[in-house]
C-alpha cells in the first residue's frame, strides 16, 4: 500500500538490484526448504492506501520484471496472491498487471476491495493457518510491524 514507493527505493538501490533480491528470495526458499511439503508461495499484498500516483513508470517496470521473471524461472511457487484493502483505484493498475500473467496465474490471483474486510478475513482464514496469520487479519500471530520511515522516502 502506501508504504511501497519504488521511486523512494530506487534512491538507495537500482531496479536489477531489485529483481535480484526477489531471485535470491526464490532460490534461498529452494534451498532451505528441500523437505518441506510446501513448495509454494502464498503471496498476500495489503494495498491499503494505494493511489494511482504510485503506480508509476518504476513501479510498473518492477512489478512486470519481477512477474516475467518468476513466471519464467520459477512458474510453479506462486501458490496464488492475495490482494486485500483493494482501494476503487487498485482496478486500474490491476488491468496492466493482469495483461502481464498467464491464465493460469490469472486465476490463481484474488482481489478484495477495501470495502469488504471480512472477506479478507474469511478468505486469508482459509488459505493460512491462523497461527501463522497476522491478527490484523484474522489470525493469531503478531501483527505486523510497520516499515521504517525511511523505506518511504
Amino acid at each position: 500500500g502506501r508504504q511501497f514507493v519504488v521511486k523512494g527505493m530506487l534512491k538507495h538501490s537500482t531496479l536489477m538490484a531489485l529483481v535480484d533480491y526477489n531471485c535470491y528470495f526464490q532460490e534461498q526458499h529452494q534451498e532451505t526448504d528441500e523437505t518441506a511439503a510446501m513448495k509454494q508461495w502464498l503471496y498476500v499484498v495489503d494495498v491499503a492506501g494505494m493511489h494511482l500516483g504510485m503506480f508509476d513508470s518504476a513501479t510498473r517496470k518492477l512489478i512486470f520484471r519481477i512477474a516475467k521473471h518468476d513466471e519464467t524461472f520459477y512458474p510453479d511457487m506462486m501458490g496464488a496472491i492475495v490482494i486485500v484493502n483493494a482501494p476503487p483505484s487498485f482496478a486500474f493498475a490491476w488491468r496492466f498487471m493482469r495483461s502481464w500473467m498467464d491464465n493460469s496465474m490469472r486465476e490463481r490471483a484474488h482481489i478484495v476491495s477495501e470495502k469488504t474486510p471480512e472477506q479478507a478475513t474469511a478468505l486469508l482464514s482459509r488459505l493460512i493457518d491462523p497461527a501463522q496469520l497476522p491478527s490484523t487479519y484474522g489470525g493469531t500471530a503478531p501483527p505486523l510491524q510497520p516499515w521504517p520511515e525511511y523505506s518511504r522516502t
